[in-house]
């Protein structure tokens, strides 16, 4: 929610303030964006093994 400006404030940090500040070093220093980016897909993708670790658990049993 901080990428769309509803999420925490400026001094506090986050991933998604972090991918939005980072649009206008783009081009410059893609790296701004690049790592907030992998470690959102990283967590997100984590997340979805774990639910899905536990879906297969729960049908087993």
């Amino acid at each position: 929610m901080s990428y769309l400006g509803l999420g925490v404030q400026p001094p506090q940090t986050s991933l998604g303030r972090m991918l939005f500040e980072a649009q206008s070093y783009l081009f410059n220093a893609p790296w701004y964006a690049i790592f907030p980016g992998v470690t959102i897909i990283i967590i997100v993708l984590g997340f979805s093994m774990i639910s899905e670790g536990l879906r297969e658990r729960e049908n087993r049993g």
